[in-house]
């Protein structure tokens, strides 16, 4: 199912979100070159505090970076939206600057 971007609703978010596999392609196609060596770096230094710092998805091609203090805990799904919308935003502002 096709979705435009950054439009999922709370269920939605909730429902289909999904951690990309860590493939360095992957990463760079989402993150960039540059994104992804941070995001390596990033991740290494939350890791070794205890928490866990993933990238998750959804199937209207939204992507964020998603860092949980500790790494035991399941993530929060409203928290999740949270992240979402505020992707979403940043992106349609990012969108209409640079138009």
């Amino acid at each position: 199912m096709k979705y435009p971007q950054g439009s999922l609703t709370d269920q939605q978010v909730q429902e289909t979100w999904f951690l990309l596999p860590e493939i360095s392609l992957i990463y760079e196609v989402v993150l960039g070159e540059n994104g992804y060596v941070q995001f390596k770096r990033d991740r290494q230094t939350i890791r070794t505090a205890g928490g866990e710092l993933d990238l998750i998805g959804w199937p209207d091609m939204t992507f964020v970076t998603y860092h949980r203090p500790d790494g035991s805990e399941l993530i929060d799904l409203d928290d999740l939206c949270d992240t979402y919308r505020a992707s979403a935003t940043l992106h349609r502002i990012m969108k209409v600057k640079s138009a």
